[in-house]
């Protein structure tokens, strides 16, 4: 075997005793505290690729073939916590992820993920997200752990029909399970498809116009047994809303069934030498869910209905000499949803939801023995919740604020070798009760990465420490995480 071929074999298998976590960053800038607007490396690069995921943008986008292999550890846990939030996890993943240019009109793209979920001493929620938007919680009289895993696999292909049209279509699957420890020991088969289809149109030398149009569509089959061992009939609590539940007992299945669609738009202009990016878009997003039950027959449950419409800006400037950069992200999200009887013309709940966001932040390069980059960042988020429970007779307005800061510093060790540390600050406020937030609270993060670039491969070795501490108490939630990233060109 060639040295080489022994060097990716390694890389390999240390990618899967490591096991890992995929995240929509990359592990450099989250080395680097997040400072995502200031940072200026090839994984974090501003076009309408990376900032709307549109695959009618991906040759544009990429110029050579990569392949990415990153594992990771992560396991957090504390009594800071919502009622239903488990008492700590561990999280493990391993992904591999590639680009290939098939010629000067095709290129593809695809992730292959695996993830295992363990979440620790659950309170009563038998379902992966208590907390969503939708109303609607099941849940039991136990407290015990859950075991979720599965694949993902995600694949997107452009085709350039002339200069200034492309188009482009992704695939996305998961199937996954989860299962509890504790009678009732209910199990969660999950299943999760989306198709999506963009377009790309050169309207100038410097400016892009692009969109898709994306359906996904997730189902949840949730398994309620009655006991192999004694007999016993399990106990179910069925939520509607906040505070007025149903009480089910035996054998069934329920079925959620939720389907999206989103349409997106967006616009990237650049200067002529590359040292001004910006780049807007706007999405509309549609939900709808249905839930019911199958035992000797159909019975439905409460529809959900939501629209969301988010609006995001941003733009990069950079100097000639790449020594100074500045950039700023503005945007907002409303969401208007609610949910109904399922025989009656009767309201549940309804809910609105709009967030403004502010970031700007700001890096320097210093020419010294040592070449050194300091980035800083921070921003501003606002948000009003207003909700109407009608069957538990609850009303809340409430505001949520939020500021974070976040810094990066990345010392060059040699032209080979560099280490990033990376610290993020931040606090959370609320007015009024919802035990859908957090109390106030406020986050510390310190990140380190240990990197290596060589001309056909980069290696990173990725820690994190992280901790939310609650303001009026003393209680606390935190955690870790580990993770090797690499990625090789061909």
């Amino acid at each position: 075997m060639s040295k080489q071929n022994r060097w990716y074999l390694f890389i390999w298998f240390a990618g899967i005793i490591f096991l890992c976590q995929a995240f929509a960053q990359d592990f450099q800038t989250r080395a680097l505290g997040n400072a995502d607007l200031v940072l200026t490396h090839w994984e974090n690069r501003l076009d309408l690729y990376t900032f709307s995921r549109n695959p009618a943008f991906l040759i544009q986008s990429e110029k050579r073939d990569w392949i990415v292999l990153s594992a990771s550890e992560s396991f957090d846990k504390g009594d800071f916590k919502r009622y239903y939030d488990p008492e700590s996890k561990l999280d493990l993943n391993f992904r591999a992820e590639g680009v290939k240019i098939l010629s000067e009109k095709e290129a593809f793209w695809g992730k292959v993920n695996y993830s295992i979920l363990k979440r620790y001493s659950i309170p009563y929620a038998i379902e992966l997200h208590p907390y969503a938007d939708d109303p609607l919680v099941m849940a039991d009289t136990t407290i015990g752990n859950f075991s979720y895993d599965g694949p993902q696999v995600n694949v997107q292909y452009q085709y350039q029909l002339v200069k200034w049209l492309g188009v482009g279509l992704e695939v996305f699957y998961e199937i996954g399970q989860g299962i509890k420890d504790r009678f009732t020991r209910p199990r969660i088969i999950h299943r999760d498809f989306a198709a999506k289809i963009g377009s790309s149109v050169q309207l100038k030398d410097n400016l892009v116009l692009g969109g898709y149009f994306d359906y996904r569509i997730l189902q949840d089959q949730t398994e309620i047994k009655r006991s192999t061992i004694d007999g016993r009939d399990p106990f179910v609590l069925r939520y509607r809303s906040e505070n007025v539940y149903r009480l089910q007992t035996g054998t069934f299945d329920r079925y959620v069934s939720l389907d999206r669609y989103i349409f997106n738009l967006a616009l990237h202009h650049r200067n002529v030498s590359g040292t001004f990016n910006q780049v807007a878009r706007f999405d509309y997003k549609y939900f709808y869910q249905s839930t019911f039950d199958e035992t000797a027959y159909r019975i439905p449950d409460s529809d959900w209905y939501a629209s969301v419409f988010d609006g995001w800006y941003q733009m990069r400037w950079q100097s000639a000499e790449n020594r100074r950069v500045f950039g700023v992200r503005l945007g907002g999200r409303y969401l208007s949803s609610f949910s109904q009887h399922p025989t009656l013309a009767i309201l549940i709940t309804d809910r609105t939801v709009t967030t403004l966001q502010g970031e700007a932040g700001i890096a320097f390069r210093f020419r010294m023995l040592k070449p050194l980059m300091v980035a800083l960042q921070g921003g501003y988020a606002h948000t009003s919740d207003h909700y109407n429970d009608y069957q538990s007779q609850v009303f809340r307005e409430l505001t949520l604020q939020g500021l974070t800061l976040n810094t990066g510093l990345d010392l060059a060790l040699d032209p080979i070798h560099s280490i990033l540390l990376g610290v993020e600050l931040g606090n959370r406020t609320r007015e009024k009760y919802s035990p859908r937030y957090l109390p106030d609270y406020n986050l510390g993060r310190f990140t380190l990465g240990l990197l290596e670039k060589r001309a056909r491969y980069h290696l990173e070795l990725y820690f994190e420490y992280f901790k939310r501490k609650a303001v009026d108490n003393g209680q606390s939630y935190h955690g870790w995480q580990v993770a090797l990233y690499t990625k090789i060109w061909k």
